[in-house]
């Protein structure tokens, strides 16, 4: 309660309509129209109003000297102004504890009301908004028409960040982004958050001296493993999506699969096929994922992938990248006569072998060595044509006819994947194309049949290492607790729900 304790004297400036950043609470009002002199007469009368406030009984709030009289009868004195004037005339109590917004402590040890009386605020006041970064957006206009920051204040934002490459963050706004901020009681702006992406982010804290303080954000996320199973039924990619799997995991496990594993000649109707997943989640929410070993059990294939360093292995620790392309050439290129050691030759007709295939293709389709190896031969042949041949050590060599250029000489030393000639039409033929021939021990195999070469093969502590992890994820796909998901550390199976 407010109790008027005495008066001696009092005078005041006439009430001036408020501005528009004074607050519309009636007491802020009235405290905004006190004047802002402290003076005493020569002649010893006081010309202050003094009053207490009881609440605390210490506490003394002296409403300092004015100049005009006041105008008691004036329609613009506020109905708080003209009780306070009449508690102070008649000297009774009268409370104002409703339209008083300040407690004790803003009171307390302000002696003269010389400005309005303000408060922090508190964490109540504080409210955190967000804004979802539109087409034509811009961090300055953002700033400026969401958060009420001029340019210099952005500009102390901005030069508040480390470098340039956080600045970024800020300045190079994708559309969609959500940036937050936090505000105060009077809109001002204390906190701003930004998310690069799920897990990462940065904080800038608005500072007394008008910077930012700069935070990292780094939120942890949970990985989880699950098994996912399924029966081929149709295609495999339709079978593994609707066993669970997302369209990008499909998409890594048949590009896995699909180097140990010919779906159109091997994959059958009621072959299976488990997967183990590890995903990232973060509030719930599946950030990311990564297949981490592959099952698939077929009349006419059998395959287990395991997944170590971010590639593939078999369970031996023999990588998936090949030493020996099957194709010498990139792309899609039809074949128009398979190797055959009884066909009948298109131009003689007759039985006669032939010990490669042929890939119908333009002239000009440029020709790629399959592995690395040595050029041994680079020659013409009425029949043959432009060929060559390149020796790739281990009893393996590769030949190519019908060529209308080589692009490398005899003696030359080749990487896999190196061009080395462009396909043509020369020698005795009936239409452009590549004649490829593999030879192991210098006989003539099926190119599109024989067993090439492996790729990396993992040794030492590496071999070890991944032994070790290739066993924990084959017993998971093995599992009769395939429906359920793993904590990455291992432990216990958790209910989440069936994965296939």
């Amino acid at each position: 309660m407010v109790s008027v304790l005495g008066i001696h004297a009092y005078q005041q400036h006439r009430p001036q309509a408020p501005s528009q950043d004074a607050p519309h609470n009636t007491a802020d009002v009235a405290m905004n129209q006190v004047s802002d002199t402290d003076n005493e007469d020569d002649d010893g009368d006081s010309d202050d109003i003094h009053f207490a406030v009881d609440t605390a009984g210490t506490q003394l709030l002296t409403a300092l000297s004015h100049t005009d009289p006041i105008d008691t009868d004036s329609t613009t004195i506020s109905p708080f102004h003209q009780r306070f004037l009449s508690a102070l005339t008649t000297g009774n109590d009268a409370d104002f504890s409703d339209e008083l917004p300040y407690d004790d402590d803003a009171l307390g040890n302000q002696g003269a009301l010389d400005q309005e009386v303000a408060t922090e605020p508190s964490d109540d006041q504080l409210r955190w908004l967000s804004y979802t970064v539109q087409p034509g957006d811009s961090f300055g206009s953002i700033a400026a028409q969401s958060m009420g920051l001029d340019a210099v204040k952005v500009s102390n934002l901005l030069n508040s960040l480390p470098d340039n490459n956080t600045r970024r963050i800020l300045t190079q706004l994708r559309i969609g982004m959500s940036i937050d901020y936090q505000v105060d009681a009077r809109n001002q702006l204390v906190s701003l958050r930004v998310m690069r992406t799920a897990r990462d982010g940065l904080l800038l804290t608005h500072e007394d001296s008008g910077r930012y303080a700069y935070t990292n954000i780094h939120r942890n996320v949970e990985p989880m493993q699950r098994t996912y199973a399924g029966t081929v039924n149709g295609s495999f990619g339709q079978s593994a999506q609707a066993s669970g799997l997302s369209s990008s995991e499909v998409t890594e496990i048949t590009r896995a699969l699909s180097r140990k594993l010919n779906f159109r000649a091997q994959a059958r109707a009621g072959d299976q096929f488990q997967a183990l997943v590890e995903a990232d989640t973060l509030d719930g929410k599946k950030l990311g994922s990564r297949v981490l070993a592959i099952q698939y059990k077929g009349a006419s294939a059998n395959v287990t992938l395991v997944r170590y360093n971010d590639s593939f292995y078999t369970p031996d620790g023999r990588g998936l990248d090949p030493s020996f392309n099957r194709f010498p050439f990139s792309g899609q290129h039809p074949v128009t006569s398979a190797f055959d050691l009884t066909r009948l030759h298109p131009v003689t007709h007759r039985v006669a072998p032939h010990h490669g295939t042929d890939f119908g293709m333009p002239t000009g389709t440029t020709i790629k060595s399959p592995s690395a190896g040595v050029v041994t031969q680079v020659a013409y042949n009425q029949y043959a044509g432009h060929y060559l041949v390149i020796d790739h050590g281990d009893g393996l060599k590769t030949r190519y006819l019908h060529l209308s250029r080589s692009l490398v000489r005899q003696g030359e030393r080749v990487n896999m994947g190196a061009p080395i000639a462009l396909s043509g039409s020369t020698g005795r033929v009936t239409g452009p194309h590549l004649h490829y021939e593999v030879l192991v021990s210098n006989r003539a195999v099926d190119p599109m049949r024989v067993k090439l070469p492996n790729g990396q093969q993992l040794s030492g502590a590496q071999l070890a290492s991944f032994k070790r992890q290739a066993q924990q994820f084959i017993a998971r796909l093995s599992s009769p607790d395939n429906d359920r998901a793993y904590a990455q550390n291992g432990n216990a199976p958790s209910q989440e729900g069936k994965g296939s």
